[in-house]
């Protein structure tokens, strides 16, 4: 399903209920992006999958992104599990197309805040936002 990202109301929004940290799981599980798109330079060919890995034991490798977010607000849309769309800034959309470019991106998930952690959820948040320490820790990148 080709999703159009001319609607830039609250239509085919991704929820995060598809990729769920459930209660239990917040405090031991993160949610990591497989990055895809054809063109490097071109927002609209963003397109992610989000699934859930292990924060401890054997955590799949991945890399890191830490980023400024700026005072910008959630405006590029990027395509999310081929069915949906997740707005981000613009400032996270240019460091994913800059780090797309990278072999490493290419072939590892990715872990950024903004995207595996849902905004809207002060629960999940205040679950998450303790791991990061270890997130960057167990990352076999960062990128700054």
């Amino acid at each position: 399903m080709d999703v159009n990202f001319s609607d830039q109301t609250t239509t085919n929004l991704f929820n995060y209920d598809q990729v769920l940290l459930t209660k239990e799981s917040r405090s031991i599980h993160i949610r990591l992006a497989y990055l895809s798109g054809i063109e490097p330079d071109d927002p609209s060919s963003i397109s992610l999958e989000p699934k859930l890995a292990p924060i401890d034991g054997e955590t799949k490798k991945f890399v890191a992104l830490s980023y400024c977010w700026g005072d910008d607000k959630p405006t590029v849309p990027i395509a999310v599990n081929n069915s949906g769309r997740l707005l981000v800034t613009p400032s996270l959309s240019h460091a994913i197309l800059h780090l797309r470019r990278r072999e490493t991106i290419r072939l590892l998930p990715i872990w950024i805040d903004q995207i595996c952690i849902d905004q809207a959820s002060k629960d999940e948040q205040s679950a998450q936002v303790p791991l990061i320490g270890k997130i960057y820790k167990r990352a076999v990148e960062v990128f700054i």
